[in-house]
């Protein structure tokens, strides 16, 4: 079992070999087992278990590569919500999204404001992108992982703040893609000076798209109607 888990290093205990040398290889998972990471650390300190269940082995992670510290990370907010009433990985996806939002609600806002901003399970993310707190979709919509079709699921939330909207309009990854624009402009929080900047980047297609989006605000509707030929 690993215990005092931070982003530099760990204590293992249980019926682990005694090392025998400097460093030694092993692989962290999550208490769901859905993440797995394969790390190698230094030898800091080697006794007997004082509960006598073993060796207690304490170790200094070796220099970790970008994807090795957001799945640390990940796995440490995975401890972090183990302390907390409700536990992510016990939220049923399929539940009616009432019931997601109250499991959410049970687990502490900053475990999941960090816990959006890195996940790397998609059924996390899905899970999360239920949630009613602006700053957890804020950090869901900077999450590097998030894919296009996440996206347009979140843009269906309408908790989601202006700032986010205008966040994700100027996002490389999103900028310039006609759908996600379409989405944005449409939604019920874009401000109106974001909404019109907007406009000029859409193509024919693309506006003819939003022309049909019900709900429209008036003055964009009115330009609409102007430029769709």
């Amino acid at each position: 079992m690993a215990h005092d888990l931070s982003r530099t290093g760990v204590l293992l205990l249980g019926g682990i070999p005694w090392p025998s040398g400097e460093t030694v290889q092993f692989r962290l998972d999550t208490p769901s087992g859905d993440l797995h990471l394969e790390l190698s650390g230094r030898v800091v300190r080697v006794s007997e278990d004082k509960s006598g269940h073993g060796t207690a082995l304490a170790l200094e992670f070796s220099t970790l590569a970008e994807d090795e510290k957001q799945n640390l990370e990940t796995i440490l907010h995975r401890v972090i919500e183990g302390h907390s009433p409700t536990l992510l990985s016990e939220i049923d996806p399929d539940s009616p999204a009432r019931e997601i939002q109250t499991g959410l609600g049970a687990i502490p806002l900053p475990h999941r404001i960090g816990l959006a901003s890195r996940a790397i399970s998609t059924r996390e993310r899905e899970l999360l992108r239920n949630d009613i707190h602006p700053q957890v979709l804020e950090a869901l919509a900077r999450n590097p992982n998030l894919l296009e079709s996440e996206l347009h699921a979140l843009l269906k939330n309408i908790h989601i703040l202006p700032r986010t909207l205008e966040q994700i309009a100027t996002d490389t990854r999103w900028n310039d893609k006609q759908d996600v624009l379409v989405e944005i402009i449409a939604h019920i929080r874009a401000p109106l000076p974001l909404a019109d900047r907007l406009l000029q980047k859409l193509s024919q297609p693309a506006l003819r798209k939003l022309i049909r989006k019900p709900g429209l605000n008036s003055t964009i509707l009115s330009k609409l109607r102007h430029m769709v030929r």
